[in-house]
């Protein structure tokens, strides 16, 4: 694989998600860029890398694993031909001591620091197939309602443990 002329770290959250872009360590390219996390936030991303002149080719893109909140963007991506890397919260934040207050910003940069210092040994992040995804769904929903029959389940025995313990149980 090709070495990236710019890293670039996302932290990313369920509504939005923060961009830092570098090519070496702790030196952010242009500062650093909050976005929606949903399609708005996508393309305004993209415009942000056309007026820096950069082509997917020159880059990688690095997020943590945060579950559902960056795969819509792992797809966009990965749809417009850029390379991402997700790898877990613990083996990127192991690397980084929390230096003064934490926000997103800094978060981003140490991302992007972390793609740069473990390139080789970063997961590069392809889509399941079509039928793995509806399987994990199905699976998804399965364990929800297996969740909510449970608590329904429980539910008369605990009207009735309440009763008990008020001594209505006995009136």
């Amino acid at each position: 694989m090709k070495q990236p002329q710019y890293y670039v770290g996302i932290d990313i959250s369920s509504e939005n998600f923060t961009v830092s872009i570098s090519s070496q360590p702790g030196i952010s390219l242009d500062g650093s860029k909050d976005y929606d996390n949903n399609i708005e936030g996508f393309g305004q991303l993209m415009t942000w890398f056309k007026t820096l002149k950069l082509k997917p080719c020159d880059m990688i893109l690095c997020m943590e694993a945060t579950g559902v909140y960056g795969e819509l963007l792992c797809h966009y991506l990965y749809d417009h031909k850029f390379r991402i890397a997700v790898d877990h919260p613990l083996k990127v934040k192991r690397d980084f001591k929390i230096a003064g207050h934490k926000t997103d910003a800094v978060d981003s940069l140490q991302i992007a620091e972390y793609a740069i210092r473990f390139y080789d040994s970063l997961t590069i992040w392809e889509p399941r197939k079509a039928i793995v995804e509806k399987l994990k769904s199905l699976i998804t929903t399965r364990e929800l309602r297996t969740i909510k029959l449970e608590l329904v389940s429980d539910l008369p025995f605990t009207r009735m443990k309440e009763e008990k313990e008020n001594k209505r149980w006995l009136v």
